[in-house]
């Protein structure tokens, strides 16, 4: 189907994926005032990091792993396992008025 939506209500944007990339790409897009969805395959945000091997660790230190608006909140220099990055993607894709306030303060 091409053409545009004949609904006021149509959305701009899906997002398919609701990890670090979909949830970076919905925080930019609600700066810009674009209305979106993220959608996942999984129940929850962060899902398909909780499925991954428990001796996971992210390859860079945590002061580098941060998401827009938001440090990653482990110590500097250490390095995150995945159960840690699920968390912080459930958080911050759960937590709306944490990323609206970021949004309006302009902090990315």
């Amino acid at each position: 189907m091409t053409g545009h939506p004949a609904r006021s209500d149509a959305l701009d944007v899906v997002v398919i994926g609701a990890g670090q990339a979909g949830l970076v790409m919905g925080y930019h897009l609600a700066q810009r005032g674009l209305s979106f969805l993220i959608v996942d395959a999984g129940a929850e945000i962060g899902d398909a990091w909780r499925s991954r091997w428990d001796s996971l660790r992210l390859f860079t230190p945590a002061q580098f792993d941060n998401l827009p608006g938001m440090p990653f909140p482990a110590p500097r220099d250490t390095y995150p396992g995945k159960d840690d990055v699920a968390v912080l993607l459930g958080w911050v894709g759960g937590d709306t008025a944490f990323l609206a306030e970021q949004i309006a303060s302009g902090d990315s």
